[in-house]
């Protein structure tokens, strides 16, 4: 029976392994070199300004 409990160790361990090797690719090959930010001014009838920030993606995946 030790057998089996020492092979179920090391599924989970490598499975803990590539899980968080995944989300480390992901996390440092999200750059987002191909984006820009688009800042747009609105002025209300009442001369407030109103800013909004638009993120663009020219990419359709960006990992």
């Amino acid at each position: 029976m030790k057998k089996k409990e020492n092979n179920v160790n090391w599924k989970t361990i490598s499975f803990i392994t590539l899980t968080l090797s995944a989300l480390l690719f992901v996390w440092k090959s999200n750059d987002h070199n191909e984006c820009e930010s688009e800042e747009i001014v609105e002025i209300k009838k009442d001369g407030s300004q109103i800013k909004t920030t638009k993120h663009i993606c020219k990419e359709k995946y960006n990992f």
